[in-house]
């Protein structure tokens, strides 16, 4: 089974979301849906390639908003959000850090403990890319900087990805991504070493 979430955008609505699952072998699937918030609505098609393996590598939508404005469909599978968590820790093991920072928004904001140990920011938030830009360039003068991918989780709009340091610390770093698979929020939370 494959899914999908889509989004409909709307100058009166906002944002406008539903989900959908599809069945079946290889090839081209497609069904209706229907979105609505805050009093309005609009009807979509959707179509998604499917790959023989059964992974959804690619989709599109269509239809008739309120405003008439094309439909965007976010495709997040297991499949492509370990593709996206596997360049981001290759780029921090290159030490790439404008690799590393292709892969957030320009407004992201960010949560570490390191935030609180490296600014003393009480919250341990950090807003925009650029202080995060800053903070990620302390972070990649670490000795034998090493990242290994453990494991990468799935949510609506939401990966979490798993990865153990070079210290043999555990770390999470849960990402809430926008509509070009960049992350627009994120937490990380740290175990112990092993």
């Amino acid at each position: 089974m494959m899914g999908f979430q889509t989004e409909c955008a709307d100058p009166d609505t906002r944002s406008m979301r539903s989900s959908r699952s599809f069945e079946g072998n290889a090839g081209s699937r497609s069904a209706p849906f229907f979105l609505a918030r805050n009093g309005a609505a609009c009807t979509v098609q959707a179509e998604v390639a499917v790959r023989p393996d059964g992974v959804v590598r690619e989709g599109r939508l269509w239809g008739r908003a309120i405003n008439d404005e094309r439909m965007k469909v976010i495709v997040l599978t297991q499949s492509l959000a370990l593709e996206h968590a596997e360049s981001w820790c290759r780029a921090w093991n290159l030490l790439d850090l404008d690799a590393v920072m292709d892969h957030y928004t320009d407004d992201v904001m960010f949560s570490s403990p390191t935030v609180v140990k490296r600014w003393g920011i009480a919250t341990g938030w950090l807003q925009g890319k650029a202080k995060l830009r800053e903070n990620f360039s302390i972070g990649m003068r670490a000795k034998d900087l090493r990242f290994e991918l453990v494991d990468v989780l799935t949510g609506v709009d939401t990966m979490c990805v798993i990865y153990r340091r070079e210290t043999g610390l555990l770390v999470s770093d849960l990402v809430e991504l926008d509509s070009q698979m960049k992350g627009r929020r994120v937490v990380a939370c740290y175990g112990s070493p092993r």
